[in-house]
């Protein structure tokens, strides 16, 4: 990524609320091997309070993959005592299963419920 395309996206970043922090979450995919997941969570300010990323062998679906970030995300903040946060992800299809108020029956259900 070039210096330019860095600053475009930290200067894309939505500001968050008063007294909310924000977790944002991602997952990528490497082919054959795993998943590697990230996780930051900023206060209202934009400043980093925690971050951390992990890998895991064999999980080769993005949306499961993506799920798994978002849980890491908000088991971190759990840990953390934050109680006002907001999820921020890139998964359109993953964020519509989130916002539903039905049960989600799919092979992702263990992980959004």
């Amino acid at each position: 990524m070039k210096h330019d395309q860095i600053s475009a996206a930290k200067e894309q970043r939505s500001p968050t609320e008063p007294g909310f922090a924000k977790i944002n979450t991602d997952a990528s995919i490497m082919e054959d091997v795993g998943s590697g997941f990230g996780v930051i969570i900023r206060d209202d300010q934009g400043q980093v309070i925690k971050s951390s990323y992990r890998f895991q062998p064999h999980v080769l679906d993005v949306e499961v993959a993506e799920a798994v970030a978002c849980r890491d995300g908000i088991i971190l903040a759990k840990e953390l005592g934050l109680t006002r946060v907001i999820v921020e992800m890139d998964n359109q299809s993953l964020y519509t299963k989130l916002c539903r108020r039905t049960e989600e029956f799919s092979y992702l259900g263990n992980l959004l419920g």
